[in-house]
């Protein structure tokens, strides 16, 4: 069953590292040595990526913290998760490829 997109819960990859230099925002995966430039709002939102909040719940957060309605940010977060996703840059709690990551790297760490 396809999750309304309200309720996604994405966690960030811990390969990954968002750089703030004065106005400036880059998105870095470290493991592909890959950079993207971003913007304010991409960065306000990727920080809200903590693996226990929705998308809709990150909006909501967003729009409290600059005091706008949530509906007018949702579709600027609902389009960043896509890009994360689709470079690979996220999970998205609940999938196949999510399960399976999260089962193989305990057995990993079960046995240091």
């Amino acid at each position: 069953m396809r999750k309304n997109k309200k309720d996604i819960i994405i966690e960030s990859l811990s390969h990954i590292e968002f750089i703030e230099d004065n106005d400036s925002y880059v998105l870095w995966d470290k493991i592909n040595d890959q950079k993207y430039d971003i913007n304010k709002t991409t960065y306000e939102i990727c920080s809200e990526i903590d693996g226990t909040k929705s998308l809709e719940d990150i909006a909501n957060s967003v729009a409290n913290k600059y005091n706008v309605q949530s509906n007018d940010v949702k579709d600027d977060v609902f389009q960043i998760y896509l890009f994360l996703k689709k470079n690979g840059l996220c999970l998205c709690k609940g999938t196949m490829k999510y399960n399976l990551i999260k089962f193989f790297s305990k057995l990993i760490f079960l046995n240091e």
